[in-house]
């Protein structure tokens, strides 16, 4: 049978408006910092694989109903291969992250997952062997100064927390390669769909393995984690409606002023200068990668 016509799809159309896009953004970002941070005390009650269980189970519930308005088409899938590999990719950087969380603060977490700019010239250079420009090396190696500098590795070894974090952020490099290259020609809902439904198989066996009796408190943010992340995969999505990814992309930092915000206000804990400091240099260098790197994907 041949595939329906792309403009029946409903695949990704730009419809440029600047403000809206980073408005997207920004609000995104908020729901992802929220999952984050409500997946500690969730995953301390419960267990990791049972919060990206609950987290993606909730998301996929909300969005088969955008898939049913629009028929059978919607469920067409030309390009599973790298579906699997986006699906995958974005799994494990949350899962990363979701470790993270439990061995560092808020703010290393969500800073270390937006070093993905860093690594996604690093995975083209080493895929295609395409030469990069000087200017790009030089927001490549600030970046990852300012990680050493947020990481501190000592004569022993990176704190495990740290090591999550940076796991999270080169998992979500490759997501952004593959998400990059799918919206191209297939319908969000569509990628949102086997993004959630594959990830939620994946947790399945392991959060069997590891279930826990859950208390009502527990499952309150479970599905605050779910709620917030499928809210923010949905946003993220209708920012790429308004602006390119190149464009919108600087606007992903925004996390770490949302994590030092919920971190003081949770946790009472305030970043220390040396990680202000790995903060801002990190920013620098992954906002002068992106600058440099607008056609890698």
């Amino acid at each position: 049978m041949s595939p329906p016509p792309m403009e029946q799809l409903g695949r990704l159309r730009l419809t440029r408006h600047p403000t809206k896009g980073i408005a997207c953004v920004l609000i995104a970002w908020i729901f992802f910092t929220i999952a984050i941070a409500l997946s500690r005390p969730a995953s301390e009650s419960s267990s990791v694989p049972t919060v990206l269980f609950f987290q993606n189970l909730i998301s996929l519930i909300v969005t088969i109903p955008w898939l049913l308005r629009k028929g059978k088409k919607s469920f067409y899938i030309p390009k599973f291969g790298l579906m699997l590999v986006r699906a995958l990719a974005g799994y494990l950087s949350f899962a990363f992250a979701f470790l993270a969380i439990q061995r560092t603060s808020l703010v290393n977490v969500v800073l270390l997952n937006n070093s993905a700019p860093l690594f996604i010239p690093l995975i083209i250079w080493f895929w295609k062997r395409k030469k990069l420009p000087r200017s790009l090396w030089m927001g490549i190696l600030l970046g990852f100064i300012g990680i050493a500098i947020i990481l501190k590795p000592n004569h022993e070894i990176v704190k495990l927390g740290g090591f999550f974090g940076l796991a999270a952020g080169i998992c979500l490099a490759f997501s952004m390669i593959a998400q990059r290259r799918l919206v191209k020609t297939e319908p969000i809902y569509t990628i949102l769909f086997y993004y959630f439904l594959i990830s939620t198989l994946l947790s399945l066996p392991f959060s069997i393995d590891a279930w826990k009796t859950l208390n009502s408190e527990t499952l309150l943010q479970l599905l605050g984690i779910g709620l917030c992340f499928a809210t923010g995969q949905h946003l993220f999505f209708r920012a790429s409606r308004y602006e390119k990814p190149s464009f919108l992309a600087p606007f992903n930092y925004s996390a770490v002023v949302y994590g030092a915000i919920i971190q003081w206000l949770i946790w009472s804990n305030i970043p220390s200068w040396s990680d202000i400091i790995g903060v801002i240099i990190v920013c620098v260098g992954g906002i002068i990668t992106i600058a440099y790197n607008k056609r890698a994907v």
